[in-house]
């Protein structure tokens, strides 16, 4: 059975390492969305988790190249060992509040030392096969389906601890990744340098199948990251924030049973139907997440989406296999790998900005908080009964100024252009004639409503103004 086969490589202590080493690069993103989001928002937290995974997709490329130069020994411990601390250091900055530049430095700073157990458990694999194409296809598969186990395990696990604490889940991916990725380091099947054996270039490794093969692993990618961010949002908004790992990690137990099928029954389809098929289904599925309105719902969609994923992602792995030199194998899975997490990284960028402003456009205009309102410039009219305050003669205000047309008629005939000035120096009316009397000549009593506040005096300048 090939099963058996494929486990008698390697023995079964380096499977269960490196599945559990490789956890913490599953938890890292959404460990990180989730913790940041609980402190700063949503979209602080896509962009640290975006550098976090950026970090991922760049450094992968340079830890695969200095193992297959220097061995990976020394390189996986050296990673694992930045890796860890620099978790544990991006906790302490979203909990000490630290700016969202610092801490998606710190995320970056993470990214860049993650030891890459996964490219680096394919390429020694390879070797230990001897050139036998269905033992490797085989333990290609194996290794897949491990490797897609953890990347949709990881979640789950950050949703269980996230219970308990946000902040949790990175501190126990940095123990895992300081523990395991040590072990995963000494295990007797880390193959040593590779040394050239005459002098020359080095083979090539950039080539148009890769390139296919980087763009189909980011696209996929892609849905993961947009997945994680969507479903982050959706549980926020259906009061179920902490639920959120738990059901993108039922995307894995499907994902996981594909995988063992794939690697215990013989191929039926060619690698590259099954990537056609796999990709088509996995289309299909996608669009039934649009239709989601419920917890359950979105659960069975993202569990049905799993079905489509080990096929995959195996799939492209065993076109690596085949495309790649023999010396440069463990860069190239690297590569891919890397195609993957960056494609992430793009997904949850992407998807957490319209979901940013969907929310600021539902969201509900403030009403004025409860207290005194603005004070104005111009006062209101005094009550009934009561009489006007003194103004003050030197405090002016625009709201004093009669119209300009009533204001210039008043100045070509002598009167003033506001109400607080002195009267003009014309005689006064004389007692009895215009005394107590409008325009019209009418005593001011008369027009007086019962019960209404008595007149003002007239002032110069403004009886044009009160007639109207």
């Amino acid at each position: 059975m090939q099963f058996r086969r494929v486990v008698a490589l390697t023995g079964p202590f380096l499977p269960l390492v490196s599945f559990l080493a490789r956890l913490p690069a599953a938890m890292g993103p959404i460990g990180s969305l989730l913790l940041v989001n609980a402190h700063s928002g949503i979209a602080t937290a896509g962009l640290v988790s975006g550098a976090l995974a950026l970090g991922q997709a760049g450094g992968g490329p340079v830890i695969g190249r200095l193992a297959d130069r220097r061995g990976q020994r020394r390189v996986v411990l050296a990673a694992s060992a930045v890796n860890g601390t620099a978790l544990t250091a991006l906790v302490l900055a979203v909990q000490g509040g630290w700016p969202p530049l610092a801490q998606a430095a710190l995320a970056l700073a993470a990214g860049l030392s993650v030891p890459q157990i996964g490219p680096l458990t394919r390429s020694r694999l390879v070797p230990l096969a001897q050139g036998d194409p269905k033992l490797t296809g085989a333990a290609l598969s194996f290794d897949g389906t491990v490797d897609e186990t953890s990347f949709v395990t990881g979640p789950a696990l950050v949703g269980l601890l996230a219970v308990l604490d946000p902040a949790a889940a990175l501190l126990v991916a940095a123990a895992l990744v300081v523990v395991f990725g040590t072990a995963f380091a000494l295990h007797p099947t880390a193959p040593r340098p590779v040394r050239a054996a005459a002098p020359g270039p080095r083979p090539r490794l950039v080539s148009v199948a890769l390139a296919l093969l980087f763009a189909g692993m980011a696209l996929q990618g892609l849905v993961f990251g947009a997945i994680q961010t969507g479903v982050t949002e959706l549980t926020e908004k259906l009061g179920a924030p902490e639920a959120a790992g738990l059901v993108y990690g039922l995307m894995g137990v499907p994902s996981a049973l594909v995988g063992l099928l794939m690697t215990a029954l013989p191929p039926r389809l060619d690698i590259r139907a099954q990537l056609r098929l796999a990709t088509a289904v996995q289309f299909a599925l996608a669009l039934a997440l649009l239709a989601v309105a419920g917890l359950t719902s979105l659960a069975v969609t993202v569990a049905a989406l799993g079905l489509t994923v080990a096929p995959t992602i195996i799939a492209m792995f065993a076109l690596v296999e085949r495309t790649a030199p023999a010396a440069r194998l463990g860069e190239a899975m690297t590569v891919l790998g890397s195609a993957i997490i960056l494609g992430t990284s793009g997904g949850a960028m992407l998807a957490g900005w319209p979901g940013r402003r969907a929310t600021a456009r539902r969201s509900p205009r403030r009403s004025p908080a409860p207290g005194p309102r603005r004070r104005w410039r111009c006062s209101p009219r005094p009550a009934a009964g009561t009489a006007r305050p003194p103004r003050p003669p030197l405090r002016r205000s625009s709201c004093d100024r009669l119209p300009r047309g009533l204001e210039q008629r008043g100045r070509a005939r002598g009167r003033p252009g506001r109400a607080h000035r002195a009267p003009s120096r014309r005689r006064a009316p004389a007692a009895g004639r215009g005394a107590g009397r409008d325009l019209r000549g009418e005593p001011r009593a008369a027009r007086t409503r019962p019960g209404a506040a008595p007149a003002r005096p007239v002032v110069r300048g403004h009886a044009r103004a009160g007639h109207r």
